[in-house]
């Protein structure tokens, strides 16, 4: 299928039984949920039939902690017929490497998942934030090692503040995934997004309580690409 072709096919898959934040910004998304211990045990066999195509779970923090519902959610994503991907909360003082190396330790490769995200936020483990120099530093030994274990170029989870501080005008080469809870994500330096954080109080049968609601940029057929080795499709240029 040509890129062009593809291309035509954006916002074409359908959104049956989505959330309101999904229906109103997008209402033909390809869309899906992110979630960590704080949501608890899930009832993923309840989540089937509410329209959701894909799940990114919590997996690592920094190299200290593993996320102790993240076996559990890799296993029942799967029995649900949920696409998967696995996320790493990364520590911004911490050292790429060593960080990529316990993410690597826990989370298999397994077939048609989505590209391994790293969660960019401020955090208590690290109380001054580090130059962009720094960081990126850092963070691309983290990526190398992430992306030679699995084959496929990670998503970055960040809001605006740190898009502008840190990836704004950079070729690096990874996806984007834009946190914007008030209109459709525009980056400031005209590059594409790839996943759109859209709310964070969505209300999901088999979940208590709020959870992250996300919606993928293209279409279904487009959405395959990301379960492929290196995908390169949205890669920033």
């Amino acid at each position: 299928m040509t890129l062009a072709l593809l291309a035509s096919l954006v916002w074409l898959a359908p959104a049956h039984g989505a959330p309101r934040a999904v229906a109103k910004a997008a209402p033909k998304a390809v869309w899906g949920i992110d979630v960590s211990h704080h949501q608890g045990r899930i009832r993923w066999d309840q989540l089937r039939g509410q329209g959701l195509s894909f799940v990114y779970m919590k997996a690592t923090e920094g190299d200290y902690m593993a996320d102790h519902s993240f076996l559990e959610n890799w296993q029942g994503a799967a029995r649900a017929g949920l696409v998967r991907g696995a996320y790493h909360f990364y520590d911004l003082c911490g050292k790429g490497a060593t960080q990529a190396a316990e993410f690597i330790k826990l989370v298999p490769r397994s077939p048609g998942s989505l590209p391994p995200a790293i969660d960019l936020e401020p955090s208590d483990h690290c109380e001054r934030l580090p130059s962009r120099k720094a960081l990126l530093k850092e963070l691309s030994a983290y990526a190398r090692k992430v992306r030679g274990r699995y084959g496929k170029a990670p998503v970055v989870y960040l809001n605006y503040e740190f898009y502008d501080r840190y990836l704004k005008g950079r070729k690096h080469g990874w996806l984007v995934w834009i946190v914007d809870y008030k209109d459709r994500p525009k980056l400031p330096d005209g590059r594409p997004w790839t996943f759109w954080q859209v709310s964070n109080k969505a209300s999901l049968r088999g979940i208590k309580g709020p959870v992250d609601v996300d919606i993928f940029r293209g279409s279904a057929a487009q959405f395959v690409f990301l379960g492929k080795p290196v995908p390169a499709l949205f890669a920033q240029r």
